[in-house]
């Protein structure tokens, strides 16, 4: 007579709900944490401050206009350490000489090339030292009138150099009777940005002296 086996019951215990529930609140941490790290190291932040509507970005300038601007934006800095030296405004007729040659000033290939744009120093704005050169009747077609404004901003106690350079869609434009920003932009100008950095925030934010 053969004997049935009698099963072999096994019991097995639950798994501990409670620790699988700390190790998915860990890998999920870690997971998160991992995620933060890779956007941190990998993400590029815009300084570019906001282009605004009375604005024009240089680079989206057209050619002339784009040549005249870069070269106001490098005659400013001469016209600034001349001024420092003498304390007067440089004539633009003195720009405009051989010997001199200050683009976009200078009566060379160049400003034939950009429209031969007529430039005159206008100093009736003088306040604590602003004044502006502008030019106009540039004969390229679809080229705009120009302003470079000088003057100085508060910093504190002292002053600071400043430069802003403004186009106007008419090439006939008339020069402007103030260099209040909010009366230019009345009138149609447009102030030119190219958004390098603090500078360009400071010239944003600078209303020029009436």
């Amino acid at each position: 007579m053969t004997t049935a086996a009698i099963p072999r019951v096994v019991v097995v215990k639950a798994n501990n709900s409670r620790l699988e529930s700390l190790c998915m609140i860990a890998a999920t941490a870690v997971l998160v944490a991992a995620t933060l790290v890779f956007a941190k190291v990998n993400a590029r932040v815009d300084h570019t401050p906001p282009l605004m509507d009375w604005q024009l970005r240089a680079f989206d300038l057209k050619p002339t206009d784009q040549a005249i601007f870069n070269a106001l934006t490098v005659a400013a800095d001469t016209v600034w350490v001349w001024y420092e030296d003498t304390k007067t405004w440089t004539p633009v007729e003195e720009m405009q000489s051989e010997e001199t040659g200050v683009a976009p000033f200078a009566l060379d290939a160049n400003w034939r090339q950009t429209g031969e744009v007529q430039w005159r120093l206008d100093r009736s704005f003088s306040f604590e030292g602003a004044t502006a050169y502008f030019g106009n009747n540039g004969k390229v077609p679809g080229q705009s009138a120009y302003l470079l404004v000088l003057g100085h901003t508060h910093k504190g106690v002292s002053y600071a150099d400043q430069s802003t350079i403004w186009l106007h869609p008419d090439p006939r434009a008339a020069a402007p009777r103030t260099l209040n920003r909010d009366s230019l932009i009345r009138n149609g100008w447009k102030q030119v940005v190219s958004h390098t950095g603090d500078v360009e925030v400071r010239q944003r934010e600078w209303n020029p002296p009436l």
